[in-house]
């Protein structure tokens, strides 16, 4: 039975800790149910996957990524977060909630996992810090990053779940094999940055295991461990059959593509010199405290707290304190992958390629606060005998406060993206209606309908929204071969077998789609108010001004055409960007059409 935390005479359950955690994903969760929620393009991508687990059409790989050509454009290795997002989104008839509750379900278990590893391991005083170091990652994260099911976001807490767990094998917990093949297998298949790291550190808890059967004399002991580690090959294993079958079955197969396309990068990558500057930004204490979420930390900061942390590691050896020695080995050997894969990035730095970074800081900050602590108790005794009787409670607080912080946070909770899926909640009953009525060759719920979109502005997001909500709701639909890899293979729908066209059109499209011969529109909806059409026309004026004035005029046509690449576009002002980016979340008018296939 867990022991409870003792605050003098009063004693702190460790379910307590285990509400200080969940409060917050609780609270996000609640919030997020009352909303009608849209899933748009990767999450949409994700919802066309989650629903076709266990069906003939069952994924073998992950969702796509930037990755490959046009030619063999590749995903990120494997499905396993789609089978872990299945059960409950069958349980609760395909809503798109419960791809949000899953998310958050999968977090929570991470966050209360390392919790618990690190309790275990290392005693209930330090499990209080552990608490106060997750929730404080938490809050930095925020609950918006937690609660989606997106690749890149997915894993975030199961990665610090998985450093601790490596250590804890170091440490003699053999059993913790078995959570490393599957936590090691979510991270590396869902977004394939975490395949590298996720690998390595899953090759050092092999070797500390092994090292610790050879050591170990009980013939018991010895035996279970050996047992332990047969079982988690046999598990990751079988975690790894879908993407092996897929490499089998196709040619190429995706694992051939991703081991083709990082051999050799059609962009130059920024090298181990970025990739160690990238890795000590996210050292930045003050910027994980007050939020970690789409800017990487000060590079002057995080180099310092870095160096205190080396300064700790130092200390932990002076003092001979070996389990604190083998989580420092731990974080470092994180930080050298880490540093090495970071450098691997080429083309543009997206926040989220370096997200879990923070994860590694976190660890880091825990592991450098306990030494600092065995330090004063051994070398400065008496100092330590006065801390002692409150630094547990004082943790303790600290943690209540980021709970509290992260839970009211939590109240305010957006669905994501849920500017650009609101238009499409507004349009999608006005198009099963007409379909309804057989308007401009619509044959009801027994026919088939190709399902595009004319979109420069969102990369196709509602596109791929209206197709997912269409087929949530037991429509037969189907889009073109072009995006074969977005939405799977068996959604591609030859033409000649559709009843009619459903053409969603985004901003100017809407009147190059009304001019098509036969083209009906049966729906259309503006996001903006009054005021609002008038700020995009000012912002969309200013920003062709500052485009001239900086001698961009190549881009200027991107304000209509692409306003997403031209956001992303590094060369733009960073004033410009911003005024972009205030566009897209305004938005532009959206419109659905029926058109005969013949147009």
């Amino acid at each position: 039975m867990a022991q409870p935390v003792v605050f003098g005479r009063r004693a702190v359950h460790p379910a307590i800790v285990v509400a200080l955690v969940g409060l917050p994903f609780l609270i996000a969760l609640l919030a997020l149910s009352s909303k009608h929620w849209i899933p748009v393009l990767d999450l949409a991508m994700t919802d066309f996957r989650v629903r076709d687990v266990g069906t003939s059409h069952t994924p073998l790989i992950g969702l796509p990524g930037r990755i490959g050509s046009d030619v063999n454009p590749g995903s990120h290795p494997g499905p396993l977060s789609f089978y872990l997002l299945a059960p409950l989104y069958r349980l609760f008839g395909q809503h798109s909630f419960t791809l949000l509750l899953g998310a958050g379900l999968i977090q929570f278990a991470a966050a209360i996992g390392f919790v618990a590893v690190v309790w275990r391991v290392a005693g209930r005083r330090v499990g209080i810090a552990a608490t106060a170091a997750m929730v404080i990652l938490m809050h930095s994260y925020g609950p918006s990053f937690l609660t989606q099911p997106w690749n890149p976001y997915l894993p975030l807490l199961s990665w610090s779940l998985l450093l601790v767990c490596v250590w804890g094998v170091l440490s003699g917990h053999p059993r913790l094999m078995l959570v490393i093949a599957v936590v090691a297998s979510l991270c590396a298949q869902t977004h394939v940055p975490y395949v590298g790291i996720s690998l390595g550190l899953a090759l050092l808890a092999a070797v500390g295991l092994i090292v610790n059967v050879i050591r170990e004399k009980d013939i018991d002991r010895r035996v279970d461990a050996v047992q332990w580690g047969v079982w988690s090959v046999i598990i990751a294993a079988l975690l790894w059959v879908p993407p092996v079958v897929d490499q089998v079955l196709h040619k190429p197969g995706n694992l051939r593509v991703l081991t083709d396309y990082f051999r050799h990068p059609t962009q130059k990558a920024i090298g181990l010199g970025g990739g160690i500057k990238l890795m000590l930004r996210h050292f930045d204490l003050f910027r994980l405290l007050l939020g970690a979420r789409f800017d990487v930390g000060n590079l002057f900061f995080g180099t310092i707290f870095f160096l205190i942390w080396v300064a700790t590691v130092v200390a932990a050896f002076q003092m001979r304190h070996w389990l604190l020695v083998r989580l420092h080995i731990v974080v470092a050997w994180a930080v050298v992958l880490g540093m090495y894969s970071l450098g691997r990035i080429f083309g543009q730095v997206w926040y989220y390629l370096s997200l879990w970074a923070w994860g590694i800081a976190t660890v880091a900050f825990l592991a450098a606060a306990w030494t600092i602590w065995c330090w004063l108790r051994l070398y400065q005794p008496k100092i330590a005998v006065k801390a002692n009787r409150h630094l547990t409670l004082a943790t303790f607080v600290i943690a209540v406060l980021a709970t509290l912080a992260c839970t009211i946070e939590s109240s305010h909770v957006k669905a994501p993206e849920q500017s650009i899926g609101a238009p499409v909640a507004r349009l999608i009953d006005p198009t099963i209606k007409a379909i309804s009525l057989n308007q401009a060759g619509a044959q009801g719920k027994r026919g088939t309908y190709l399902v595009t979109w004319e979109d420069s502005y969102f990369l196709g997001s509602q596109g791929y929204a209206l197709l997912d909500e269409l087929e949530r709701r037991g429509y037969h639909v189907g889009t073109i071969a072009l995006r074969s890899a977005q939405v799977t293979p068996h959604r591609v729908l030859n033409p000649a077998k559709a009843a009619t066209n459903i053409v969603l059109a985004v901003g100017h499209s809407i009147d190059d789609v009304a001019a098509r011969p036969g083209a009906l529109k049966i729906t259309s909806f503006d996001p903006r108010t009054a005021a609002q059409i008038l700020e995009y026309s000012r912002l969309h004026d200013q920003v062709i001004k500052e485009l001239l004035a900086a001698h961009k005029d190549a881009l200027v046509p991107l304000v209509d055409e692409n306003l997403f690449l031209l956001g992303n576009d590094a060369t733009v002002a960073k004033a410009t960007a911003t005024k972009l980016h205030r566009m897209s979340e305004l938005g532009l008018p959206v419109a659905v059409f029926f058109v005969p296939i013949t147009a």
